[in-house]
């Protein structure tokens, strides 16, 4: 028959009996109080697996650290920059304007006229001076008119609200206005009829038709209109006998008379003039 294992219980069992048998041989009462020691406990498994199994301690449990860590340590803080200040663009002013020109001068025409006039006035006239900003207010006279007949004409246009006086007179009786002497009261008696208007008067001119007598008697009118200008300062005379010696292609080929090409020719030179002197006289 196999011999049986030793178990714990077994060999707890021997060295029990192994104190009773020491102590029975040491004697007396006080053998008898000796008090066994606790047998060992022993963990025993199961009999049929025949293992034992030893009891471990309980892990130890540590508690958690109440330490705090220390902070990290704190950087340097950046030293501050003062931010870049980019001054704004600055726009140039625009360039000072210019003030705008002044309107032009008030500039309204009473004309008075014998033929030449008359061819003139009836030739755009009034279309030439609206070109250069001026009006012609009203137009007077007629073919054939003698100086004082001119005079009279003015003075009944005297209430015509306009501030400049267009002359174109002298051609009837030339010749005989001149030899007499009495060309110099004409004028003035023209000058008394347009009042203080400023009077811009054509000087006589000839076409290169006309005879002799005339064509000085015309030149003699012209020197005289220019001195009258010591007595009336509102005279303004303008050579018109330049411009038609400047161009023979204005004649009718019937003393002093020109065509009607030339009459409108003349008639936007004579405007012309009338701005200019209106604009030159404040």
């Amino acid at each position: 028959m196999p011999a049986r294992p030793i178990t714990a219980w077994h060999t707890a069992a021997a060295v029990l009996a192994g104190l009773v048998a020491l102590a029975a041989c040491s004697g007396g009462d006080d053998a008898a109080s000796v008090t066994a020691p606790a047998p060992a406990t022993l963990d025993v498994a199961a009999s049929a697996s025949g293992s034992t199994t030893a009891t471990r301690p309980p892990p130890t449990t540590v508690a958690p650290s109440t330490t705090v860590a220390p902070p990290p340590p704190t950087a340097a803080p950046a030293p501050t920059v003062p931010p870049t200040t980019v001054p704004p663009t600055t726009i140039p002013p625009p360039p000072p304007t210019e003030p705008p020109p002044p309107p032009p001068a008030p500039c309204s025409v009473l004309a008075v006229g014998d033929s030449v006039g008359q061819d003139m006035f009836n030739n755009e006239f009034g279309a030439s001076l609206a070109n250069v900003g001026c009006h012609l207010a009203a137009a007077t006279g007629a073919r054939g008119i003698t100086m004082q007949e001119g005079a009279s004409y003015l003075a009944r246009a005297r209430d015509i609200p306009a501030n400049v006086v267009v002359v174109v007179l002298g051609y009837h009786n030339a010749v005989s206005q001149t030899r007499s002497g009495t060309f110099p009261a004409l004028i003035d008696g023209v000058m008394e009829a347009a009042g203080d208007r400023i009077v811009v008067w054509s000087l006589p001119g000839r076409t290169s038709d006309c005879g002799a007598s005339f064509t000085n008697a015309v030149a003699v009118e012209g020197q005289l209109v220019l001195e009258a200008t010591g007595r009336w300062p509102n005279l303004v005379p303008v050579d018109y006998a330049s411009v038609i010696d400047a161009h023979p292609e204005y004649s009718q080929n019937r003393c002093p008379h020109l065509v009607n090409s030339g009459s409108r020719a003349v008639g936007a030179w004579l405007a012309d003039e009338v701005r200019r002197i209106v604009d030159t006289s404040g």
